[in-house]
């Protein structure tokens, strides 16, 4: 009871039972409260006999009777996932709460986002700070929450590192204030060369076919590129035309080098010696295409082929060759 006579609630929320230690007095449950003291400090001590508790409520003697507004707000941040890029604008806000009483009107919130240098809001900012409110919206305790986000980029300009941003939620009837603002570190990194297209691939033959007539057999391509060209074409058709005296006959297989592989999407034309492959070769987007892919075109060998020519003998020599032993040379005349 305050000084003119109005009665409010210290502590307990109306329901029996054990909860709230930490929180709001006014949340908490107590069970079959008996007996109340103070301590020269103001703290009230209640015993709370069916729990088996003393419970207490800190500097209780300084407590006012609640306003019909009164709330506590606390926030939570909104970051992009990962890294944001310079250049490129992203999301950077609040998510605010009510933990009660009162149920809150939005336009009676606002979120202030101060912006630390290299960072700039989009759209409604005034230099690094930028203020909205939630217009039409309610916040009620423990239920409903408020997203505010703002749309911020580092301009090219940033130097790559961590950015960090600071939200401040307000609301006149705020009972805690001290979790109402909020840090929200970015980091910030270079975007990266924009990628080339196919012409940027260089393709090799690494392994060439050979097989005896009607047989299988494959030839290897690697497609690379400069270390510092990223090349990211997308899905590409690319046509391959097999050797004389060949014919494609199975899927075409994709491999990057740590085990990453699969089939290329394809069709075999013109009686197995044309083959359409799509796929996009990809090579210094990520971690896992730093070294070049190869393709493999399974082959066979038609049954009609001709063996490949050899080289050329030289022709027989007219002479007769050497004999490798040499000719037995005449007795000497024999003297009687």
């Amino acid at each position: 009871m305050t000084a003119d006579g109005t009665i409010f609630t210290l502590a307990g929320g109306g329901t029996a039972g054990f909860f709230g230690d930490g929180g709001p007095a006014t949340s908490a449950w107590l069970h079959y409260p008996c007996g109340v003291g103070l301590d020269p400090s103001g703290n009230l001590y209640i015993a709370d006999y069916l729990n088996h508790r003393v419970r207490m409520v800190a500097e209780a003697t300084g407590v006012r009777p609640a306003s019909p507004e009164d709330v506590d707000l606390y926030a939570g941040g909104r970051l992009p996932d990962g890294r944001a890029t310079a250049g490129v604008p992203f999301d950077l806000g609040v998510r605010v709460r009510n933990r009660g009483p009162a149920t809150v009107k939005g336009e009676q919130v606002s979120v202030t986002l101060t912006l630390s240098q290299g960072l700039v809001g989009d759209g409604g900012c005034i230099q690094h700070t930028c203020t909205r409110t939630f217009p039409g919206m309610e916040l009620r305790p423990d239920v409903d929450s408020l997203d505010r986000t703002f749309k911020v980029h580092a301009p090219n300009t940033t130097e790559p590192g961590t950015y960090t941003a600071t939200a401040a939620v307000t609301y006149a009837h705020e009972t805690k204030p001290s979790d109402n603002t909020v840090e929200l570190p970015v980091t910030i990194v270079k975007a990266e060369p924009e990628a080339q297209d196919e012409s940027a691939l260089t393709i090799t033959q690494t392994v060439a076919a050979g097989a005896a007539p009607g047989k299988g057999t494959a030839i290897q391509l690697q497609l690379s590129a400069s270390p510092t060209v990223r090349v990211n074409p997308g899905v590409i058709t690319q046509t391959f035309k097999a050797p004389t005296g060949f014919v494609f006959t199975n899927a075409p297989i994709w491999a990057y080098p740590g085990g990453n592989t699969g089939h290329l999407d394809h069709t075999i034309e013109n009686q197995g010696r044309t083959l359409v492959a799509k796929g996009n070769p990809h090579v210094n987007t990520a971690t896992s295409d730093r070294s070049p892919p190869t393709y493999t075109l399974p082959m066979r060998a038609e049954a009609t082929a001709s063996p490949a020519p050899g080289p050329t003998a030289p022709p027989p020599s007219a002479s007769t060759p050497p004999s490798p032993c040499p000719a037995p040379s005449p007795e000497p005349p024999s003297t009687r």
